[in-house]
């Protein structure tokens, strides 16, 4: 729903597993980017995500999925911080077990809105 409303172009999706959340987002993308008459492009970076996302970001994130390894987290949003562009969402399943990232979204003058979603989920906006 997120990836419809907001008409993302590019989501970033950290943690796939079985790939369920990718479907989901896969779909929405594929909607969007029908409606706007592009290419229909799912790419995969396969290994160790500090390295795979290091590499070329094709444009700017508008919705980055949080939903690997915990530890990870701030670490990612650090390294894709400079790719979000404004009013980009982050999405972080879990939160509660990455105080880290929950200090770096939450902080006064951070430029994220930070909302907690749910049991321990953390919706952030970057501004």
């Amino acid at each position: 729903m997120l990836a419809r409303g907001t008409r993302a172009k590019l989501i970033v999706e950290f943690g796939t597993s079985f790939g369920l959340s990718t479907l989901h987002l896969a779909s929405a993308l594929r909607d969007n980017l029908a409606a706007g008459g592009l290419l229909d492009l799912v790419e995969f970076r396969e290994g160790d995500a500090l390295q795979t996302l290091r590499g070329d970001i094709p444009g700017p994130i508008d919705l980055l999925l949080l939903d690997g390894a915990k530890a990870l987290y701030t670490d990612i949003l650090q390294l894709l911080e400079p790719h979000l562009r404004p009013g980009a969402l982050i999405l972080a399943d879990n939160a509660d077990y990455c105080p880290d990232d929950l200090a770096l979204v939450r902080a006064p003058g951070s430029g994220y809105l930070s909302l907690p979603f749910g049991a321990d989920v953390e919706l952030a906006m970057k501004c």
